[in-house]
């Protein structure tokens, strides 16, 4: 287990190195040895940034950003990805130790996060 701490609600300290997100720690999930980091932005903000789930190492280093993996014109398993700005409403583990994403549009997707592929999409809604 990746031992973290959340500080100011926007800063993850792993292994005494502090990432400063800029936007509010919403949820953190630990899969594989690599703490994924969702992150709650206000939609009122300027410049609010999107694709907001990005996977941590244990040392402290940021492996990938979501957009990564949602590379427009990219299919992955049946999946075309269009457009690679995404707003991620929730985000958990699933039982084959698998990333799932969910959009507010009800189409949820399922992430290998250390091949950085989607393998799998669904209707959540």
């Amino acid at each position: 287990m990746i031992k973290y701490e959340i500080i100011n609600n926007t800063i993850l300290e792993v292994n005494s190195k502090q990432i400063d997100f800029k936007h509010e720690i919403k949820k953190v999930i630990e899969i594989n040895n690599t703490l994924i980091v969702r992150l709650y932005i206000k939609k009122e903000k300027e410049n609010v940034p999107s694709n907001n789930i990005y996977a941590i190492s244990d040392k402290g280093e940021i492996l990938w950003n979501i957009r990564e993996i949602f590379r427009p014109n990219n299919p992955y398993k049946g999946v075309k990805v269009i457009d690679s700005n995404h707003y991620f409403a929730n985000c958990e583990k699933n039982d084959d130790n698998n990333l799932v994403v969910h959009t507010f549009i009800g189409i949820s997707f399922v992430v290998d996060i250390e091949k950085k592929e989607i393998i799998s999409h669904f209707i959540s809604k």
